[in-house]
Formats: C-alpha cells, structure tokens, sequence
C-alpha cells in the first residue's frame, strides 16, 4: 500500500487526500489535486440541495452519513461520476485536517456496508477524499458557512446568455443563492445550480501571505 504525504499537516493546502478502493478489488492509496474533482450534488438531512442532482449519491445518503459520521468526522459531500464509475466521498474532521489513514479508515467502513446495500450495481471505485481548499458548495448550510467569501458557481442552463458566475456570497434567502458579482447582484436559486466552489485566498494556499512578521523564504 501507498503512501500519502502533503505540504502541510493538515493535509496540505494544495492538494488532498484521497483514498480510493475498486469494488471487489484491492486498494490503492493516491495523492491529487482537488480542483480535478468535479461537483453535483448531495442531499444532507433535511438541509436543501442545489440542482445538477445525481439521484444515486441522493439515495446512498441515508446509508453514507451515519457511518461517516458515526466516526466522528464531518460528511461534506457524496458525488456519483457514472462515466467513470466512480462514487466519491468527501469528508474532513471538525478542525478541517484530514490524512490518508482518515480516508481509509472510511473506505473500509462503508465498503462492506456499500456492498450489502447493493445500490451501486456493478464494479465501480469508491474514493473517499477531503474538500480542499476549494471545496465544492452542495448544501445550504455549507452556503451559509462560507458567507462573504468569494464562490465561483456553475449554472444547469444559460442564464442571459452565460452559464458561470464569479461573486461573494450573501446567505441563501428561500432556496436562492444571492451572489454580488461586478456586475451587481444575482438571484440563483438552487436548483439551477450545477456546482459551486470555494476562490482559494492568498494565506489559503499560503498561511504567511501578506503576514510581514512572516520568516523570510530561500529557494
């Protein structure tokens, strides 16, 4: 088995953690970058859901989250990729920190229990991976967590012509996300939304960006 490493602790804020396991097969363990990770959509516990739905990751949420969650980590998001046969699981503990051996530990707990559901028909890969740093929105709690920061949101169907929008979050009002653009602000509700992610910040890709007590850096 692999092993993982990363540039910072925890877990690195460039690239995360990923563990991923073929059904019936063996396991490997890899290290990629989060903005290959796509986004659509997963349905938390009565907490609203933005559109681009993905019906399979929907139903296997009231089999995913207890289990994940029974682990003492958070469930961020379920995502089901049917062109590459591949359910993605993301999940992080309450500080945000997240390592190869958490992302294990998952995977061999919703395995088996993933195989006797049998809702997932046919060979397939389930990773288990933290958010990264530009974390894919999917719930209206999350929404409202990352308020006031800068989102990058992906419509289903053109809206005057354009379908991507890049603005500051302001708090989900009825099912609509309200986003400050350049242009002004925009009303999207939910379920036109395809995906959403976080803009990575200068001091989240560097902790000491713009600290001027920062210690000096040589390459």
């Amino acid at each position: 088995m692999g092993s993982g490493r990363s540039s910072s602790s925890q877990g690195g804020p460039l690239a995360h953690f990923l563990f991923a396991a073929s059904s019936n097969r063996g396991a490997r363990e890899t290290l990629r970058d989060p903005r290959a990770t796509t986004g659509t959509r997963e349905a938390g516990d009565g907490d609203r859901a933005i559109g681009g739905v993905s019906g399979l990751a929907e139903a296997l949420d009231p089999v995913i989250r207890p289990i994940v969650e029974g682990l003492g980590y958070v469930l961020w998001r379920i995502d089901w990729n049917g062109a590459r046969s591949v359910l993605q699981v993301m999940a992080e503990n309450a500080d945000g920190s997240m390592t190869v051996d958490d992302c294990a530990e998952i995977s061999r707990a919703l395995s088996p229990a993933l195989d006797v559901e049998e809702t997932v028909r046919g060979r397939y890969t389930l990773e288990v991976s933290s958010p990264g740093i530009d974390r894919p929105l999917v719930r209206e709690s999350q929404f409202r967590r990352y308020a006031g920061r800068e989102v990058r949101v992906e419509l289903i169907a053109l809206r005057d012509g354009r379908r991507r929008f890049t603005g500051w979050l302001g708090a989900p009002v009825d099912g609509t996300l309200v986003l400050q653009t350049e242009e002004g602000e925009v009303a999207l509700p939910f379920e036109d939304i395809k995906s959403a992610r976080l803009k990575p910040r200068p001091e989240d890709i560097d902790p000491d960006a713009g600290n001027p007590d920062a210690p000096e850096r040589h390459h």
